[in-house]
């Protein structure tokens, strides 16, 4: 796919999913904080207390995740981050020799 729209928001989904699990797994091991309270206190102003409350703040989290990845791709291009790697890990690269 060459849609770098489409490929963030599928990137923003998959990783955004990946994320809540292990932050759902952390929450019933340890009952730490999730993100999905954070979400809840940008939105609500205090945690979710109903269950669609927490399905809002899940969904608010997803359109997050998903904003800042589209962002990232788009930039991506603007990073040059070839010239960056090639002058900065030098010391790595056992082959080149000058």
């Amino acid at each position: 796919m060459r849609d770098r729209f489409i490929n963030g928001i599928i990137a923003g989904v998959v990783g955004s999913l990946g994320k809540d699990s292990l932050d759902l797994l952390s929450y019933g091991l340890f009952r730490t904080t999730r993100y999905l309270d954070f979400a809840g206190v940008f939105i609500y102003g205090n945690k979710p207390t109903f269950w669609w409350d927490s399905i809002l703040a899940f969904l608010v989290e997803i359109i997050f995740a998903c904003n800042l990845t589209i962002l990232f791709i788009y930039l991506l291009p603007y990073l040059n981050l070839y010239r960056y790697y090639r002058n900065h890990f030098r010391v790595f690269n056992l082959a080149h020799r000058n």
